[in-house]
């Protein structure tokens, strides 16, 4: 009997220890899948962050020089088409999501929903770094805004727009943080596609009212998206996800 129960001793612990092995090149091999994939997403952050500045290295050039007005009047041209009462009405609500007043009053309640105090200062940080850089590059380029097409008025100067940067640097913000934390894969889609289709939006709006050239908002795209990668890498560099409370 007590041969029979050291057998079977030894055999339980060479189960085990086949588990263990099995286990340990399990966790390998998922640990190099997750390493190639953030390998492969960091490459694609970074050469979007490179085209993104290229882009906008082009538009200002073209600003500096004063180049861009056959691009500007036949992207105006397009979109003037569309230009009804109606339409304007809706354009007008549409414009008014990525104002100051409006971000402002959202990123208040959000001060007030998100517990985790990091989220609530990057929150406000992000807001308050992309207007400063807004109104440093409209002082730098002093672009005047387009003249008799506008639908409504607007001072300050044209380039970049700063309705683009603001609804892009929030609204994007917004979608890092559904990414980062939203569990259900559906919900992540649906929501950012929401989101970026808003930012999309809001942009062809300023151009609809004619109170920015279409260089202006894709400018202002352009140097936002490089801003976002910027703020989020370095403030989210740590691996470790925590759950907004």
């Amino acid at each position: 009997m007590a041969k029979t129960n050291d057998k079977k001793n030894e055999n339980e612990v060479k189960n085990e220890m086949k588990e263990k092995e099995k286990n340990k090149v399990k966790n390998k091999s998922e640990n190099k899948s997750k390493n190639k994939i953030t390998n492969i997403n960091e490459n694609i952050k970074w050469t979007v962050f490179s085209i993104c500045i290229f882009i906008f290295a082009l538009i200002a050039y073209g600003v500096f020089r004063n180049s861009l007005h056959s691009f500007d009047n036949f992207i105006y041209n397009i979109v003037s088409k569309f230009i009804s009462d109606p339409l304007t009405k809706v354009i007008k609500a549409i414009t008014f999501l990525g104002g100051p007043i409006f971000l402002i009053s959202i990123t208040g309640i959000l001060i007030l929903i998100i517990k985790n105090m990091k989220n609530k200062i990057l929150v406000v940080l992000n807001l308050v770094l992309v207007t400063a850089l807004n109104q440093s590059l409209k002082y730098i380029f002093s672009r005047e805004r387009p003249i008799d097409i506008n639908l409504i008025e607007e001072s300050n100067f044209s380039f970049p727009s700063g309705h683009a940067m603001l609804s892009c640097a929030f609204y994007g913000f917004i979608i890092f943080f559904v990414i980062r934390y939203v569990r259900n894969k559906n919900m992540k889609i649906i929501l950012s596609s929401l989101l970026v289709t808003l930012i999309l939006l809001i942009g062809l709006s300023r151009i609809y009212l004619g109170v920015h050239f279409a260089s202006d908002v894709i400018g202002g795209f352009m140097i936002t998206i490089p801003h976002l990668i910027l703020f989020t890498s370095y403030f989210y560099a740590s691996k470790e996800k925590t759950k907004i409370k």
